[in-house]
């Protein structure tokens, strides 16, 4: 459906407009229970978020502010979970792997003829990161399919050209899913930080006697390792679980599950559409 801006529209918008405020009329609607809204959003020089928002029927009737309540929602989210979709998730899909496929293929080749030297602590720490490893190898593929499954959303949208309640929340279940598989393998590689400084120890000398082809996979593991014993690679993850961790309650909080990242963040974003962008409404 198209949004035609009426001289009746732009008559409610500028009734609400306040001083050195700029307009934004969406160009799509909303379609809930049978009617069509249209979305506006008020802009201050100067400000990068909305300061006001307004919502109304085609024919520029500015709805109370009961049923409003539920189409800004419905707009803001579904806004937000798009442009996550298309731009961040975009690129977190196609971020390179090639080192832990790498690290993978280098260890366990070498694993055999370093078993003698090896005790419990360090088979342990060769399986945990052979996990990481397994765990950012298969997660391409997972955040490339969450992604083609946002994209198909987002293209019914543009095909169809209004929102739909319900839309929203599949959207964020997208975002829900990635999320969780980027936090999660992050947190793993954080957690993995004394065994790989114990696995750099062990490949970084030539105590057994290897081939010429094995002999060269030591070197190259070993210098993977350093890579990741970097102490500014490693502060960065550190801060990007704790920033994850905080962000709904103020205190660290790990997850476990994507349920539970849904449930947590679920109230957060609750308690902002109620207690901040609801201030916003301006219809009465």
């Amino acid at each position: 459906m198209k949004v035609v801006n009426t001289p009746q529209v732009q008559a409610q918008i500028e009734r609400k407009k306040r001083f050195l405020e700029r307009t934004e009329l969406y160009n799509y609607p909303a379609y809930v229970d049978g009617q069509y809204y249209y979305h506006v959003a008020y802009w201050r020089w100067g400000k990068k978020d909305a300061v006001g928002y307004l919502v109304l029927r085609p024919d520029g009737e500015v709805v109370r502010r009961n049923e409003a309540e539920a189409v800004v929602k419905l707009f803001l989210v579904h806004a937000h979970a798009g442009r996550k979709i298309k731009n961040n998730l975009a690129i977190d899909k196609e971020k390179p792997i090639e080192m832990y496929e790498q690290k993978y293929e280098y260890l366990r080749a070498l694993l055999p003829s370093y078993q003698d030297k090896m005790d419990t602590v360090l088979r342990q720490d060769a399986e945990k990161l052979i996990d990481v490893c397994k765990t950012m190898m298969e997660s391409r593929d997972q955040l490339r399919a969450i992604y083609a499954r946002g994209m198909d959303l987002l293209n019914q949208f543009f095909a169809r050209n209004y929102v739909i309640a319900g839309e929203e929340a599949a959207l964020r279940d997208v975002l829900f899913e990635s999320d969780y598989i980027l936090y999660d393998r992050i947190r793993k590689q954080v957690l993995i930080k004394d065994s790989v400084d114990r696995l750099y120890q062990l490949f970084q000398s030539d105590r057994v006697e290897l081939d010429r082809v094995q002999e060269q996979k030591r070197k190259k593991l070993s210098d993977l390792l350093s890579v990741y014993k970097d102490k500014t690679l490693r502060n960065i993850a550190d801060e990007s679980v704790k920033s994850f961790e905080t962000h709904t309650t103020g205190k660290h909080e790990s997850f476990h599950s994507v349920e539970q990242l849904r449930e947590a963040h679920e109230k957060l974003n609750m308690t902002i559409l109620e207690n901040g962008l609801m201030d916003k409404l301006r219809n009465p």
